[in-house]
């Protein structure tokens, strides 16, 4: 018998300890079954609705979940540059005093940086070519202070910015690419449909997915 938790990083402390009773600590003479618990902290989403990423890592942490822990070391979706680069972005670091910076908040969700690729990855073509730059970041200058009292220009602001971004993806790899290969995720339904508005300006057929 086995048991297969997936996105374990999402359990709330409740379903913990229904899963540490049923599954884990079980009265003696009772066959015990093998656990595999598959989570990623950098992926808790859902704490609106009591997920706790420290959950997760308290049964991280148990003698025997910790004794037989596998982590995967190789991302065989992404290209070599692009997880370059997010390594390069989001690992930790430490300060001039010695002090260990975690990108995410916490030690609970450590990233050393140190993942790796398939090198047999075959990097995105545009005109034959490897893309130069698979991860780009936006920068908006911020608006004057007599602005800060009314958010709605800000944000139409990023998101012109990144409809911009979409613009220049689909300029520049022309006959690679189209809209129907883009996704923009969002934080909620007023960004998604700001940023329809703004691409349907420019031209560009937006689509709502929920």
């Amino acid at each position: 018998k086995a048991v297969v938790v997936d996105e374990f990083q999402d359990t709330d402390p409740v379903q913990f300890e229904i899963f540490r009773r049923v599954f884990f600590d079980v009265p003696d003479g009772v066959e015990k079954p093998a656990v595999f618990l598959v989570g990623d902290p950098k992926q808790a989403i859902y704490s609106f609705r009591g997920g706790d990423i420290f959950t997760y890592r308290d049964a991280a942490e148990r003698t025997d979940v910790k004794a037989n822990t596998f982590r995967l070391e190789k991302n065989f979706r992404s290209t070599p540059r692009l997880i370059e680069a997010v390594n390069l972005l989001f690992k930790d670091y430490v300060d001039a005093e010695g002090q260990t910076c975690y990108t995410f908040g916490s030690p609970a969700i450590d990233y050393p940086g140190d993942l790796k690729a398939d090198e047999s990855k075959p990097a995105f073509q545009v005109n034959g070519r490897d893309d130069p730059a698979p991860f780009r970041v936006i920068n908006v200058p911020n608006r004057k202070k007599r602005e800060e009292q009314d958010t709605q220009p800000v944000i139409r602001d990023v998101d012109s910015a990144v409809v911009e971004a979409v613009l220049d993806v689909l300029d520049e790899q022309k006959g690679c690419i189209s809209p129907k290969d883009i996704a923009i995720l969002v934080a909620n339904h007023t960004k998604a449909h700001s940023l329809k508005s703004i691409l349907a300006e420019r031209g560009v057929p937006p689509v709502l997915q929920h």
